[in-house]
């Protein structure tokens, strides 16, 4: 009994001093049967420095350039006594654009509007295959339950057959806190600093390469969105600097690469209420890679440069 009071002692002099020194832990506090809707922003682009020639007159030397946006209904299904919360999100609206390898992406799906019927180009051409034909990849994520398992310092790990659409993507299409990263492990107050690492896969090559995005992030100041008072968090962001972004082991496609990169990002956190109201992220990698030359002979050497913008937006009322 009288360690259970001191427990508890302990813990309301912690809260007492962290409140008095201005620091808080900034956590996801999100409430079971709450439902708001979740706006997705991402985009992606590489440009090749030259077409190899193995690749002349079929690839240009813009290969990926997609842009995303969507909205998502949400609704938290479940809370744990950890935090961690289960999200469910239906798709309200769905707009892809750009082109991936040779083929083209042009689809848009509403809802509150009939289902567009299928291109016949998506049928008769032997080159939208697999994860290249993103049309139907996103045709098929429109219909499907996204389900979401969100830790409390907004760490996310897509489940079910709605996560499996987009392959690698999912993780930057849904990680809500952007490429800052996790929040921070301890309480943290204005002009406080701290330092994060994740990892996101390099789409359209199965795993094969990893981007390693380190962050610099400061609470720099505050700011009121939608009446409620919110942290404002800026990152900056490096890959590469030190060789480990060439990768090693298990790698199908034999790829070696080098990343050399920053970027920025810029998080509201609205603390009291535990959610992120708005996040921006970009990044900007100069990518060096040797790849295997699918004619056979001498490996190519291919340089280029990758561009990745996020936006996350959650409007609750």
């Amino acid at each position: 009994m009288h360690k259970i009071i001191a427990a508890t002692l302990v813990a309301l002099f912690a809260v007492a001093a962290s409140a008095q020194d201005g620091k808080v832990e900034l956590r996801y506090k999100f409430q079971k049967g709450e439902k708001f809707p979740l706006k997705v922003g991402y985009s992606m682009g590489v440009k090749l420095d030259k077409v190899p020639e193995a690749f002349q007159g079929v690839l240009s030397d813009e290969p990926m350039n997609l842009k995303f946006e969507g909205t998502l209904d949400v609704e938290v299904k479940e809370v744990g006594e950890d935090g961690k919360a289960v999200l469910e999100g239906t798709w309200k609206t769905m707009r892809a654009k750009g082109a991936v390898m040779v083929n083209d992406v042009d689809f848009t799906y509403d809802a509150d509007k009939k289902p567009e019927a299928k291109p016949k180009k998506a049928e008769e051409d032997p080159g939208l295959q697999g994860f290249l034909d993103l049309e139907d990849q996103f045709r098929k994520m429109s219909q499907q339950t996204l389900r979401l398992r969100v830790d409390v310092r907004g760490q996310v790990t897509p489940e079910g057959v709605g996560a499996k659409g987009m392959g690698e993507m999912s993780t930057m299409l849904f990680s809500i806190n952007g490429l800052m990263g996790p929040l921070p492990k301890n309480a943290v107050g204005l002009g406080d600093a701290w330092k994060e690492e994740m990892k996101m896969e390099m789409p359209g090559l199965a795993g094969a390469v990893d981007l390693r995005v380190k962050s610099d992030n400061t609470w720099e100041s505050t700011e009121t969105v939608g009446g409620r008072p919110c942290a404002v968090i800026k990152s900056k962001l490096s890959v590469g600097g030190e060789g480990k972004s060439e990768q090693e082991g298990e790698n199908a496609f034999k790829i070696k690469m080098k990343t050399q990169g920053e970027g920025e990002g810029r998080t509201s956190f609205c603390a009291k209420d535990g959610y992120p109201a708005k996040v921006t992220s970009n990044l900007k990698v100069k990518l060096s890679a040797t790849v295997p030359n699918p004619g056979g002979g001498d490996d190519m050497d291919i340089k280029a440069t990758l561009k990745i913008e996020q936006a996350i937006e959650i409007n609750k009322k």
